[in-house]
């Protein structure tokens, strides 16, 4: 097909003959004329023109260095400057600092300092260790010598404390050959901690190196299964426990469910059955 521009002015659309071409030109905006060519068949052809001398800048046409296509930004487009880096290395909800968030909380959960926390919790009173109340805050340590508190567990569905004295025969039955097995039957049921808290031992001191000893010589592993000890005596002190065999349940914010001695079988069943997941 013969195409014949027909150019009268830079910014003037002319008609030519039938058959032959209209062209209607207009500024680029970038010191060069775009021209869009029409012929009889209704096809239409964007060419960029020379603004000086009217002819095709073939020069815009090719393909640029940095890969990009004629007529974009390419590598010149502004910077937008440094990069937002969130803020959640510790956190594990609310904002990360950029716009965005670190998580967010489960059902009955707030953000707090960027830690997700129960509602509830720390719990509040009345305070004391009798069935339907809050139980007391006390300090025990874990096998490292760290003190653990006991309203730490004021976030699980339910609590089970169970005192261990090595001189008593039905404490080293239980944890030898119940304890895992009552842990695993009732964590199906939803979230359950449970806590060995030795409170005598027959050798050694009643420390960390003693705690471990225990832990390790009953081969107590499973996870939710945390070995303590109370060298202060606060369990008996403060929550009134036995200081063998005595099993404190609580259901969620350290609610008191059961406490006496050989009872946790049914404290267990009581406190699940009174809460929700």
């Amino acid at each position: 097909m013969v195409r014949a521009v027909c150019i009268l002015s830079l910014l003037i659309a002319v008609a030519c003959e039938p058959g032959q071409l209209t062209s209607h030109t207009s500024s680029a905006g970038d010191g060069g004329v775009a021209r869009t060519d029409a012929d009889a068949d209704g096809d239409r052809d964007i060419r960029l023109l020379d603004a000086s001398t009217g002819a095709p800048d073939s020069a815009l046409d090719e393909p640029r260095e940095d890969g990009g296509q004629p007529g974009d930004a390419g590598s010149g487009a502004a910077d937008t400057g440094p990069t937002c880096v969130p803020m959640c290395e510790v956190a594990t909800c609310g904002d990360d600092g950029c716009g965005g968030s670190c998580g967010t909380c489960g059902a009955r959960e707030f953000c707090a300092d960027g830690q997700c926390q129960v509602e509830g919790c720390p719990p509040a009173g009345p305070f004391g260790s009798a069935v339907g109340q809050t139980a007391t805050n006390v300090t025990l340590y874990d096998c490292d010598g760290n003190p653990v508190e006991l309203h730490s567990l004021c976030r699980h569905r339910v609590a089970h404390v169970y005192t261990f004295a090595e001189w008593c025969p039905s404490c080293r039955t239980f944890v030898r050959d119940q304890l895992e097995v009552k842990h695993g039957q009732y964590a199906a049921m939803g979230d359950l901690a449970t806590w060995v808290v030795v409170t005598a031992v027959t050798s050694g001191a009643l420390d960390a190196t003693g705690c471990r000893r225990i832990r390790d010589s009953y081969g107590i592993d499973t996870p939710g299964i945390t070995v303590l000890y109370d060298p202060a005596g606060q369990t008996n002190s403060t929550l009134g426990m036995f200081p063998n065999a005595n099993d404190l349940v609580m259901a969620r914010h350290n609610r008191v469910v059961i406490n006496a001695r050989y009872s946790g079988e049914i404290g267990l069943q009581q406190a699940f059955a009174s809460t929700t997941p």
